[in-house]
């Protein structure tokens, strides 16, 4: 999952930092006529925006993990009980073909499934 980066997912990461980096760079460009606690707190305020969109993306991006991990979780229980159930299909067979052979009844071979 993390091998494949997804574009837009980058993008919306990336975005926020450009935006604390242009923030901070036209900070930068007005400190120099400006005073530099008005810079200082140019580039906090960009630092805050930045910060909160983060938390934000990564609440959400929680959210979907979770969401993810509760349906695998369904997935997996659904496979083990399709597993269970093959495993006692496949003793009520073997009971069934033991029953033919003890009545002296050829046991069919299985079907050809390719």
């Amino acid at each position: 999952m993390l091998d494949k980066l997804d574009p837009v997912a980058l993008l919306t990461a990336a975005g926020p930092i450009l935006i604390a980096f242009v923030t901070g760079w036209f900070a930068w460009v007005a400190g120099k006529k400006k005073a530099s606690t008005e810079a200082q707190v140019a580039i906090t305020s960009g630092f805050e925006v930045l910060i909160r969109k983060l938390q934000e993306e990564r609440t959400e991006l929680t959210k979907i993990i979770d969401r993810q991990a509760t349906a695998l979780d369904r997935q997996a229980d659904k496979i083990d009980g399709l597993e269970a159930e093959v495993r006692g299909l496949q003793r009520h067979i073997d009971r069934l073909e033991k029953a033919m052979r003890d009545a002296n009844v050829d046991v069919p071979a299985l079907p050809n499934r390719g």
